[in-house]
């Protein structure tokens, strides 16, 4: 997903899917990634692009990041059924807007 919408994601975590790179290597690249933002080094693409949300997608079955989501203002706002990884399942995206 990032390779096709990197104006949108700013942080790439498949890399460890296509290989490119460790858990540690992610977990090390998340880090530098969220301290150069909390401090102002670094903008986010919603910053650089002007949006004033964050919009996170998920599984239904995923029922503990969910709790996360709703405890700090997420709402889902879409919810969709498909069958992209081989049998059905029920996607949501959640939003907060900043």
């Amino acid at each position: 997903i990032y390779e096709k919408k990197p104006h949108w994601i700013d942080f790439n975590a498949g890399a460890l899917l296509d290989g490119t790179a460790t858990i540690e290597e992610l977990a090390d690249r998340l880090l530098a990634k969220i301290l150069d933002v909390a401090s102002g080094r670094e903008q986010t693409n919603n910053e650089r692009n002007g949006y004033r949300e964050i919009v996170l997608w998920t599984h239904q079955v995923l029922t503990a990041a969910r709790a996360i989501y709703a405890a700090v203002g997420f709402e889902i706002t879409e919810t969709w059924e498909h069958d992209e990884f081989g049998k059905m399942e029920v996607s949501e995206t959640w939003r907060l807007k900043l």
